[in-house]
């Protein structure tokens, strides 16, 4: 099984694509790519969807998820990173893999990933030391991401 799990910041977006099980996944390709500077909105989030296309059509994924925002008090998610999760949404959804996005934060993850009974996020960065050795961290959350949508062993 293959998946693709993204992370995205209003500007740029992060990718990392997995394939086997979660007990013995293998890092296929991981990326960061931006969002051209020079253009407006609406290129941005047309240039993200035809990204987003290249990817699938590149990887060819069973799944796909995103790591949404954890929502906290005194804190809120900027406009444009929502945005970019519904163009990574929306383009998943209409690509010919008919793919359905799921958002996923950190509890959700760690449930996923049968470590919701473990306190604290510590042993999510020590699963991918272990399965992803020599991952640079900012890879990290797309990585827990795509690793959760892989078949559990």
């Amino acid at each position: 099984m293959r998946a693709v799990g993204f992370e995205c910041s209003g500007e740029e977006f992060i990718f990392v694509v997995v394939e086997g099980s979660q007990s013995k996944p293998s890092l296929v390709a991981r990326e960061t790519r931006k969002a051209p500077g020079n253009s407006d909105r609406p290129e941005q989030l047309q240039w993200l969807r035809r990204e987003v296309h290249a990817i699938l059509d590149k990887y060819q994924p069973e799944a796909v998820g995103y790591k949404a925002p954890q929502s906290m008090p005194g804190r809120s998610v900027g406009q444009e990173r929502c945005q970019f999760e519904g163009i990574l949404m929306e383009a998943a959804f209409s690509h010919k893999l008919n793919i359905s996005m799921q958002g996923l934060i950190t509890v959700q993850l760690k449930k996923k990933l049968g470590l919701s009974k473990i306190k604290g996020t510590d042993c999510l960065q020590s699963l991918i030391d272990t399965t992803l050795n020599g991952l640079p961290k900012k890879y990290s959350d797309a990585a827990l991401v795509g690793l959760s949508q892989l078949e559990k062993d």
